[in-house]
């Protein structure tokens, strides 16, 4: 696999980023949301080499106006860790609340919740993770998602 560039141009930040896959046909959009610019970039580009259609966002903000944008998403890959006014799991509920059809994948290096703890079916996946694996838990979710 092909190690993404993380060159960036000095001072400035992806917000918000749209990544077609290498074939030119995504098999379905995602949005991926993560702070750490490297760990998003890999992540996308891990995607994107599966088929999918990758949005990302750094900021949980963002990630809502990404979504109000682009009715075509299915799933919501975000990390729960965030700065801003919201982490992951006030983006989820936010996102499931307008968009209840939306799947759902948490993604964390630092603990995960107890099922129990949350109030909708999501996936929780622990970083770092085997990425064969993660594409096939986040294919899974997509068409669900269908």
């Amino acid at each position: 696999m092909k190690q993404p560039s993380f060159a960036e141009p000095a001072g400035r930040e992806r917000d918000y980023e749209r990544v077609i896959s290498m074939s030119g046909q995504a098999q379905h959009t995602v949005v991926l949301v993560d702070d750490d610019n490297d760990v998003r970039a890999i992540t996308a580009d891990i995607l994107e080499e599966a088929g999918f259609n990758v949005l990302q966002a750094a900021r949980a903000e963002t990630a809502l106006d990404v979504l109000a944008t682009n009715e075509d998403v299915k799933v919501l890959i975000t990390d729960v860790r965030m700065p801003g006014t919201m982490n992951g799991y006030d983006l989820a509920l936010k996102a499931r609340e307008r968009w209840p059809a939306l799947e759902i994948m948490f993604v964390s290096g630092f603990g995960l919740p107890d099922r129990h703890q949350l109030y909708f079916d999501c996936l929780l996946v622990s970083k770092p993770f085997n990425p064969d694996d993660f594409v096939t838990k986040v294919r899974g979710l997509a068409e669900r998602a269908v």
